[in-house]
């Protein structure tokens, strides 16, 4: 995944996606045919570039589209890699009346490896996963929706490279916790994080034997799968620099 500032390869890797300021852009590897596919005019205001991530077989672009109007939260959108046939990932139908396409957040798309299928963090029902046309969609969380402090620091849904789990941030217990859950949500193991702190943007190892994730002092953790054991690796030195008076 890639926000903004952020660049991801293509899968086959001929193309780079690149998020910059307020643009989308494609590019080819030697730097050529670049394809600007941000901002999306959904409506005046309307920014494209949060959390936008490849499907697997590179036919699209997942991600987070944010109205500055003040009244319009995040959505999940999916869009072809130049720009056009701009859709929302999920099936409104799908979701009680109450919760209309302007009263909830959504956001964070995370493809699963077949590409048939995408998870995404929910105002409605925390972390969800629906088919890669918004049908079908269902709550992976299931009893309520993450008490997150604003849009952004949600649940950060990532699938494991072999499409058997699920991992994301809860706080369903009062602090943070690496929840790595089965797709239907039937299976669920937590995993306490070292310090209370938020986290973010879990991603697996090629071989799912770690998951790499960062938290607000910019600390960059590794977590063994099998043991639960997390350990930093590196710090942003400009966010916590080594003082002496």
């Amino acid at each position: 995944p890639v926000s903004s500032g952020g660049i991801a390869w293509s899968p086959d890797g001929s193309r780079l996606l690149v998020t910059s300021g307020d643009t989308v852009r494609t590019v080819a590897a030697d730097g050529s045919g670049t394809v600007d596919v941000g901002i999306m005019s959904l409506s005046p205001g309307t920014d494209c570039l949060a959390d936008p991530v490849w499907s697997p077989d590179g036919a699209t672009i997942a991600g987070s589209c944010t109205n500055f109007d003040g009244v319009t939260p995040e959505q999940a959108y999916l869009m072809n890699p130049n720009g056009s046939n701009l859709r929302r990932l999920t099936n409104q139908q799908t979701y009680p009346a109450a919760f209309s396409s302007t009263s909830f957040a959504e956001g964070e798309p995370s493809w699963s490896p077949t590409g048939l299928k995408a998870a995404f963090w929910s105002f409605a029902f925390g972390v969800t996963i629906a088919n890669a046309d918004g049908s079908n969609a269902y709550s992976v969380t299931g009893d309520r929706p993450l008490q997150v402090p604003s849009v952004g620091f949600g649940a950060s849904p990532d699938w494991s490279p072999d499409g058997k789990w699920v991992s994301y941030f809860s706080d369903g217990s009062g602090e943070y916790k690496l929840v790595i859950a089965s797709p239907e949500g039937t299976t669920k193991r937590e995993i306490a994080l070292v310090e209370p702190s938020h986290y973010y943007t879990p991603q697996w190892s090629s071989d799912a034997k770690h998951i790499l994730y960062h938290d607000t002092g910019l600390r960059l953790w590794v977590l063994d799968v099998a043991s639960g054991k997390a350990t930093v690796v590196d710090t942003d030195p400009y966010m916590m620099p080594d003082r002496s008076l």
